[in-house]
């Protein structure tokens, strides 16, 4: 799916080639941060014990049980399974070793009850390529809501007609936005500047943009 596609789709439609894991859904936020893909979920939390050491605690799943407990003071209550590949998944192939399996998908869905009212969102994770023997690994497109709080927040709230919306479209993401950035920097260059900088090894197109580190950037 191309990412044009990708940022035209409404959460609390079902994408096809996806279900929801068989384990349902869940408010046990520890295990929700472990199990599932959830970056702004997952972070460390330092704290200094004495001034010749410091240790680091994990408060694994600190931010989805502060984000649920803000929301279940408006009389929101939110919970999370896992969204997996229906054709690729260790549920119905327990023996697979994920090699070759191209363009997976998987993801995270919030269930958000209001008021009496139900619906489920489904933000996906999707990927381009494959694990292979020899080291390969797919890129990832993991979408802005599950890599920042406040979008996620405000992605939910708004699912309930509840405040402003987020500030950033959820379905972005940063990497592709900069893809996005240079690519039309780049498409603005002369013929004689693109092969001047190929030959220096510097600002390749945009196709290669982020596969490896090239010169300065942008």
């Amino acid at each position: 799916m191309s990412w044009e596609s990708i940022l035209k789709m409404d959460f609390t439609k079902k994408p096809q080639g996806v279900r929801i894991s068989e384990e349902g859904f869940s408010n046990d936020y520890k295990k929700v941060a472990n199990m599932l893909t959830i970056p702004f979920a997952s972070k460390s939390h330092r704290a200094d014990t004495t001034p010749y050491e410091r240790t680091y605690r994990y408060k694994v799943g600190k931010e989805l049980e502060d984000i649920a407990q803000a929301m279940s003071r408006l009389g929101i209550k939110i919970s999370f399974a896992e969204i997996i590949d229906e054709k690729y998944n260790l549920e119905d192939n327990p023996d697979s070793d994920g090699l070759y399996e191209e363009d997976v998908k998987g993801g995270v869905a919030t269930k958000v009850k209001y008021k009496g009212n139900e619906k489920i969102l489904y933000f996906v994770i999707y990927s381009e390529g494959s694990y292979t023997e020899t080291g390969g690994k797919p890129r990832f497109r993991i979408p802005r809501v599950l890599e920042d709080e406040e979008i996620f927040t405000d992605t939910v709230l708004e699912s309930l007609n509840i405040g402003l919306g987020p500030s950033k479209d959820p379905r972005g993401n940063d990497a592709e936005d900069d893809i996005e950035e240079y690519a039309n920097w780049y498409n603005t260059l002369s013929r004689r500047e693109k092969e001047e900088m190929a030959d220096e090894g510097e600002y390749p197109p945009p196709s290669m943009y982020g596969r490896e580190k090239y010169g300065r950037g942008i």
